[in-house]
């Protein structure tokens, strides 16, 4: 590949330890860059548009739900979607995120990426024996692995893989929002 082909990747929103399927490594073998790099960028979402999923949609990528306990802030002020959450940008939905997994660990004294996944989708709503098991494989982690709420590296990758949990793999999470989201807390 030529040099300016190169530049064209977006090394911020490629995870170390991550894998890539084959199909697209060919791709990127092949001079596919300008596709990866598409796809890295389509996670600049905008509210409503019924393309994308649903997490993507409401700016809100682990589909907090609404709870009228909860005052986030970057909350739109009408939401439309009646079930989840919806937030002006994405990084305030990963703020909401970040928060609500930091209390996890903090207050509730769920420090394993197991129990804090099992709090977070509940047997009675998701198969989370295989949530648990997608987290930790992205991140090549154990299910026993404890999370520090104080780290904003194992956050953050708690986080990303959990989005992509949440709404698929066809857009991938973007790190930098999810940094921006950890510096609003």
């Amino acid at each position: 590949m030529g040099k300016d082909r190169c530049k064209t990747i977006k090394l911020d929103q490629m995870k170390k330890g991550s894998y890539i399927s084959l199909a697209a490594a060919l791709l990127l073998l092949a001079g596919g860059v300008a596709w990866w790099q598409k796809r890295s960028e389509q996670n600049n979402t905008t509210m409503g548009d019924k393309k994308l999923p649903r997490g993507y949609r409401n700016n809100n990528p682990l589909n907090i739900r609404i709870n009228p306990a909860n005052k986030w802030q970057g909350k739109v002020a009408n939401n439309t979607d009646g079930v989840f959450e919806q937030f002006v940008s994405m990084e305030y939905g990963y703020r909401a995120a970040l928060k609500l997994i930091r209390n996890y660990i903090t207050r509730d004294g769920l420090t394993t990426v197991a129990d804090i996944i099992a709090k977070w989708a509940p047997n009675t709503e998701n198969n989370t024996a295989g949530y648990i098991q997608r987290v930790i494989g992205i991140n090549q982690w154990t299910p026993a692995k404890i999370i520090d709420p104080q780290n904003a590296s194992e956050m953050a990758d708690l986080v990303y893989a959990m989005a992509i949990v949440e709404n698929g793999n066809t857009i991938l999470p973007n790190y930098t929002q999810i940094y921006k989201g950890w510096e609003l807390l």
